[in-house]
């Protein structure tokens, strides 16, 4: 069917194998158009305005964070990434300098105060699930995490790990902590001057990462792979 849909002049790289006919978009999978007669999947789109007309867009394999050739709409296995114009910040280059450092100190004492929580607490399952659910509300717009706030964002998981084991809590009623993991890696996407630095703050993701499949482990039943238990859930 490619090489029918070529003679069309549909770019043979955009066409599925074995390619449905078509006279629209309706008779086309989710996700494909109907081109020239034929379903073809469509490249995300990727130029500076995905980067708010201050940064350089490009395809990124999701979980390497390599850069790939193509991305198609759909594919969860890609994304797209901006390379920040110099004094532009966040996933899309949308706050200059004075908006990052104010966002950026906000949710930094937002995460020290929350540490201090972790650090004084008494810890229950309760209280454990409040920490949780408290941190990933305040990782979820990672690129307003500074360098010191990943820190102590991995010193507050780390404190999470720790109290689970000690008062007994399975692996599953800490599984938000994949979550926060992922909000915080998604930030070595985000090139500029402050995304180069991350590469520092970010060694203690992998630690943390292996602590908790070893968590899931420990809660395994037999025959599960702890691997693909917490793979499912990681980017």
């Amino acid at each position: 069917s490619s090489s029918t849909a070529s003679s069309f002049g549909i770019d043979s790289s955009t066409v599925v194998a074995d390619a449905t006919a078509c006279f629209n978009d309706n008779d086309c999978p989710l996700w494909e158009i109907c081109s020239n007669l034929y379903c073809a999947k469509q490249n995300a789109s990727c130029t500076r305005s995905e980067c708010s007309n201050f940064g350089e867009c490009s395809y990124i394999d999701s979980s390497s964070s390599e850069t790939v050739s193509t991305c198609y709409v759909g594919d969860s296995t890609c994304e797209i990434s901006c390379a920040c114009d110099s004094g532009r910040f966040g996933y899309t280059c949308g706050m200059d300098n004075a908006t990052y450092v104010q966002k950026s100190r906000v949710r930094q004492k937002l995460v020290e105060n929350l540490l201090i929580l972790t650090e004084g607490q008494d810890a229950t399952a309760d209280i454990v699930a409040s920490w949780l659910n408290l941190l990933q509300t305040l990782t979820e717009n990672s690129d307003e995490l500074s360098v010191s706030a990943i820190t102590t964002v991995n010193s507050i998981v780390q404190n999470i790990l720790d109290s689970s084991i000690s008062i007994g809590l399975t692996a599953d009623r800490i599984e938000g902590i994949i979550s926060v993991l992922n909000s915080v890696l998604k930030i070595t996407n985000v090139v500029n001057a402050e995304g180069r630095r991350l590469s520092t703050a970010l060694y203690d993701e992998k630690n943390l990462l292996l602590q908790y499949i070893n968590s899931v482990v420990d809660d395994m039943i037999v025959g599960s792979f702890a691997f693909t238990e917490v793979t499912s859930q990681f980017r």
